[in-house]
């Protein structure tokens, strides 16, 4: 008779291996969101030489708040992938504040105003941002599961402990 508690070396199974795994196999896929996003923050670039020229060194705190959003999506995603607790969070709270940056850009009378075909830079400029709002949107809505959570014992929490 067992009296006692047993954990999965008493049986010579990896349960923390299979829940990991199970994990990584349900996590969304971030492939085309940094593909995207790294485009769009890049793009930035020469989007504000062409639009502010020489003036644009004046806009530094401008380009480190860009540096940092970069920064902060860069570790959100790679905490996500990597399973690691807060991952998921980071990522989401990234998304609403981009979805929230565009819709509040949007609505000050931009939509559409600022897709001039006479100007490829700024038409590709707002054709990224359109896009990565639209990933954004469509990304919150692909983890909204909690089930995907590391802290909720998927991919390194509590329960895989």
């Amino acid at each position: 008779m067992f009296i006692g508690r047993a954990t999965s070396q008493d049986f010579g199974v990896s349960i923390v291996g299979s829940v990991r795994e199970t994990a990584s196999a349900r996590r969304v896929r971030l492939g085309p969101l940094a593909a995207a996003t790294a485009l769009n923050f890049l793009w930035q670039v020469p989007y504000a030489v062409h639009q502010y020229g020489v003036a644009w060194l004046r806009l530094s705190v401008w380009s480190l708040g860009l540096v940092l959003a970069g920064v902060w999506f860069a570790v959100a995603a790679r905490r996500y992938r990597a399973g690691r607790p807060g991952g998921r969070g980071m990522l989401v709270i990234f998304l609403a504040v981009e979805a929230a940056f565009y819709l509040l850009h949007n609505l000050t009378g931009a939509f559409a105003a600022d897709l001039p075909l006479s100007n490829p830079i700024v038409l590709i400029a707002s054709a990224l941002g359109y896009a990565t709002a639209l990933l954004a949107v469509a990304y919150l809505w692909l983890l909204r599961s909690p089930e995907d959570d590391p802290k909720r014992g998927y991919g390194g929490g509590r329960a895989a402990r």
